[in-house]
């Protein structure tokens, strides 16, 4: 039986080989294990840059936040986002400004996957920005899950940029951004649903 040496390397670098017990070699285990949120988003001069923020630079990841341009609707990207091609133009009024939130395993393989479809989305205008966040309560304990505003947590993402819309298809995740408390309209998307369909239904289109 052969052996797949692709499966032993590394989810992030792909050029290490994986420690024991962890989908990453040690080398990026002790650069990411403390990362919280990254940043994905274009400069001035249209290149497409990711910053990454562990948790001893949480004003640094704010700082930033605050220079990019707003962020009116949050949306997910997986279940959500990705229900529609990178090309199709979201029927959005040109005042808002659309974001998405992920979450996926600071080690896994998910984590490149999410990051180069956020970019491809942006390059192609899509949406303005994009994050990737690391931390989710544990779903065993739903009174955890469900109120689970922890630093690098989509509620403590959806707090700091203060969106008037937040679309996602967790319930936990939805959960929690209504534990905020805040004015803000929480939509929990459907297996059936796409994102151009509720934008439609919620009244936020162009005319």
């Amino acid at each position: 039986m052969l052996i797949n040496i692709y499966k032993m390397k590394c989810d992030l670098c792909g050029k290490g080989d994986k420690a024991k017990n962890l989908r990453c070699c040690t080398k990026c285990y002790n650069e990411r294990h403390n990362d919280i949120i990254e940043i994905i988003y274009r400069r001035e001069d249209e290149k497409i840059v990711t910053h990454i923020f562990s948790i001893d630079d949480v004003k640094y990841a704010q700082m930033l936040l605050n220079e990019l341009e707003g962020a009116n609707i949050v949306l997910d990207l997986h279940g959500v986002l990705d229900t529609i091609d990178p090309s199709i133009k979201l029927p959005f009024d040109k005042k808002y400004s659309v974001v998405v939130c992920s979450f996926v395993g600071k080690f896994s393989n998910l984590r490149m996957v999410a990051r180069k479809e956020i970019s491809s989305r942006i390059k192609s205008d899509q949406i303005s920005w994009g994050v990737l966040i690391f931390k989710r309560g544990n779903r065993k304990i739903p009174e955890e899950s469900n109120n689970f505003k922890e630093v690098g947590s989509k509620a403590w993402f959806v707090n700091l940029v203060g969106p008037a819309l937040f679309f996602d298809d967790s319930e936990d995740h939805v959960n929690s951004a209504l534990s905020l408390g805040k004015k803000l309209k929480v939509i929990k998307i459907n297996k059936c649903d796409n994102v151009i369909s509720l934008f439609t239904k919620h009244n936020i289109v162009e005319n």
